[in-house]
């Protein structure tokens, strides 16, 4: 169960913010000092900004892909998101991407097979034929189209390795 809390970065900022409430309220109890008054929509909003922020931090941070190796899947739906699936085959499968993480095709194959998009990566099909019917706006979506197509240019660093001639 540690192991659980301590994974988990929104359980371990929310008891934190509670403990550090009970230590402050400790301390002002036992304390002669003059309290000063705080609105509680103040401490409501401290308290969800942290719960926000906690919930996009545990998302940057669980980007793991599991990796699925050499499974050759059928006449089914398969969710690729968060998963790196090597030497798959899918087989009139129905390949479904959420958008919620990212995941990894490696020389895998597809006979019959087909993309679906759902959720946050369906919207975003949507947000680009939006953008593609404004006949002004086309541009951006084909040069988006553009860069997905085009291979990035060989770097010294991930040129290959070519032979000298002496």
């Amino acid at each position: 169960m540690w192991d659980y809390i301590i994974s988990n970065p929104l359980l371990v900022g929310t008891i934190g913010s509670l403990l550090a409430s009970a230590i402050t309220w400790l301390i002002g109890r036992l304390s002669h000092l003059r309290a000063i008054p705080v609105p509680p929509w103040c401490f409501a909003f401290f308290v969800a900004a942290l719960i926000i922020w906690g919930c996009f931090e545990y998302q940057k941070t669980n980007m793991e892909l599991v990796t699925v190796y050499k499974k050759n899947f059928g006449v089914e739906r398969v969710i690729l998101d968060g998963k790196e699936f090597v030497d798959c085959v899918f087989e009139r499968s129905e390949m479904v991407f959420q958008g919620q993480k990212p995941f990894s095709l490696i020389r895998t194959t597809g006979r019959g097979a087909v993309f679906k998009f759902e959720g946050s990566a369906s919207l975003t099909l949507v947000v680009l034929q939006k953008i593609y019917e404004e006949p002004s706006m086309r541009y951006y979506v084909e040069d988006a189209i553009r860069q997905i197509t085009t291979p990035p240019p060989s770097t010294p660093d991930t040129a290959p390795s070519v032979p000298q001639r002496r």
